[in-house]
This record gives C-alpha cells, structure tokens and sequence, in this order.
C-alpha cells in the first residue's frame, strides 16, 4: 500500500468538497479570525466552526499550509476555547506567518458520518495604492493621533492609501524619525541619497546637510542625537517634510512604472489586476529601487517576485501589506476569549 503525498491528500479533500446541492445544508461553517493573515508579528489565530444540525468534533479539522496538512504540527500550540454541540472556536497560539512565502492556507471540515466537507481559504492581506481606507489603529506602536492626522491629510491631498503610508513608515523607521539605516536612509520614512535626489527636484527649498554623503553612519547617527544635524538642516528629519518626501517617491514610482505600463501587460497580458500589480512594484521599488525590479521584471515574467535576488523586497511588499491591512481593521485581541467566556 502506497502512502499519499500532500498533494493527494489536498485533492482527496477538494473532491469531497464539491457535493451536490442536496448535501449544501449538512455543511458547517468555518472562518478565521483576523479575517486576514499577519505577516508583520507573531499571533494568535482563531479558527470558528458553526454547524446548524450536526455535532462538531475537533479531531474533524485540518488544516493545509501550502499543499501540505500541517495539523500535527499545532497539536502542542492549539486549544478548544469553546465547545458546545454545533459551536467550536480553535485558538492556535503565537504562529508566525513569513512574507516571503506563499501561505496558502486551507481549513477543512469532515463530517464523519456524511464525509461532507467543509473548506475555507485564509485570506491573504491585501493593500492597494488607490485604496480609501481609515486608519483604525496603529497597534502595536504608540502614535499621536496628530501624526496620524498629518499622514491621512497628506494622503488625501497626493490620493494615495493612507493606511499604505503608515504601514510604510512603520516598516521603514517604526515610527523613529530620527531613524538612520546602514544605507543612509533617513528619517519616518528612510529616504535614500538617490530617493533624495528624485524628491528635491521637485522641493529645491528644502535643505540637506551635505555632511551625510561623506561621513560614516556611527557618525551620522551621534551627530543626530547631539542635535548637530537636525530638522533645520536636513528635511529628512522633520516629521512632515519626511511624510510629504515620501508621498512624493511614492508618486515618482508610480509615474515611472505607468511609464513601462506596456512592459507589464507584455508580462502579465491586458488581463490582470493593474492596480494591485502596480502597487507591488511601486512597493519593491520604494524598498529596492526601480531599476533593479525591472530588470527581474524582464528576466523572471510574473514570477519576478520569487527572485531570491530581491528576497528582501518581497519580505517587505508582504510586510506592508499586511501592516496596512491591520492598521484599516478593528482587531480585538481577547474576541473570541472574552466570547467564549460568555456563551
């Protein structure tokens, strides 16, 4: 007797999913909490089963992770938080979901007696440039709520997503405008020496300490600190002028890339989702720069973000998605405890 690859067994329960109308009321069903994937921290998962006629069992639920049933491997970090006979919440404690990676993620749900299945796919967060969006919460860093008043304004005038703009300062800086990377990027939202360059075309007022292009970061970064280089003399370093120099990136990408518009429906053809391809580009590009990305455009097609040459920008397009998708919802940590507390 053969055993069954992964991929069988996703088949096996894809098949038995497709029942016939008739069995359509023996269905439970299954949803998760947060509505869509994290890929920005380590969380709690909740998987919410609900049937209108069969008792549920725990031991029915799988859960498939990229083609491969992982359930075993949750058996040390899952717990039945409530449990009556038609309800179930399955909390799976502190996962870590990585950006780089597909995570397609499937829940199942076999009734034993019927074999009926019951599936649900896991969303993935998403987060489109254009997007009207509000910013709901910025857990888990402490914001001012005038910054955020600043960053929504500031969107609204360039009409980009301002839940994208914040995301984005929260994985470039985490909201240290005195931030300085290794790169020399600087400030809320880490504008390179080339971004610079891009930016001040179009802002000749703004001053930028020339200091910055010749000395070495340990220097850079304690010369901030003592106050020597400041918000006075490099723009990078005032909150607003950093969020509006970032804004003003963002829409030089965006112009660069509907630039090569003929490029990308050569790649993807004339149907496919313009807006969120453009916002990933416009996203690696911001973290990479333009011209590395259309390069593996070129050479790699659609599959230019599995490049392990830009591994890092698509760590960070995922990141920012999914910060931006939780930055726009109300999650509640203690939900479902507090739910299950009280049925």
């Amino acid at each position: 007797m053969f055993l069954k690859s992964e991929q069988d067994k996703v088949d096996d329960y894809k098949k038995l999913s497709r029942s016939p109308a008739q069995e359509e009321e023996n269905k439970v069903q299954i949803t998760f909490y947060p509505e869509k994937q994290n890929w920005h921290d380590n969380h709690d998962v909740y998987v919410i089963i609900k049937s209108s006629k069969k008792q549920l069992l725990p031991q029915n639920l799988r859960l498939f992770w990229n083609h491969k049933d992982i359930t075993t491997s949750f058996k040390g970090i899952r717990e039945v938080i409530f449990e009556d006979k038609l309800n179930m919440i399955i909390k799976i404690k502190d996962i870590r979901l990585l950006p780089f990676q597909d995570n397609d993620i499937t829940a199942y749900y076999m009734d034993s007696e019927s074999g009926i299945v019951s599936s649900t796919e896991y969303q993935k967060p998403e987060c489109l440039l254009k997007e009207e969006s509000n910013i709901v919460n910025t857990d888990p860093f402490n914001v001012k709520q005038s910054f955020i008043n600043l960053v929504r304004t500031e969107s609204e005038k360039a009409n980009i997503n301002p839940n994208l703009l914040i995301a984005l300062i929260a994985q470039e800086s985490g909201f240290n405008p005195k931030a300085v990377s290794y790169a020399k990027a600087i400030g809320l939202t880490q504008v390179t020496e080339l971004a610079n360059k891009h930016i001040l075309d179009e802002h000749r007022r703004w001053k930028s300490d020339s200091r910055i292009k010749k000395l070495p970061v340990p220097i850079i970064r304690a010369l901030i600190e003592l106050g020597k280089i400041n918000e006075k003399n490099e723009w990078r370093l005032d909150r607003k002028k950093s969020v509006i120099g970032g804004i003003e990136y963002i829409k030089y990408l965006e112009n660069y890339w509907k630039g090569n518009i003929t490029l990308i429906e050569r790649v993807y053809g004339t149907n496919f989702n313009q807006e969120q391809v453009l916002t990933d580009l416009i996203l690696a590009s911001y973290n990479s720069g333009p011209f590395r990305i259309k390069t593996r455009l070129i050479k790699d097609g659609r599959a230019w973000k599995q490049s392990k040459s830009i591994l890092e920008a698509r760590k960070y397009v995922g990141k920012i998605k999914s910060y931006c998708n939780h930055f726009a919802s109300n999650i509640q940590e203690d939900k479902y405890e507090n739910q299950a507390a009280n049925l």
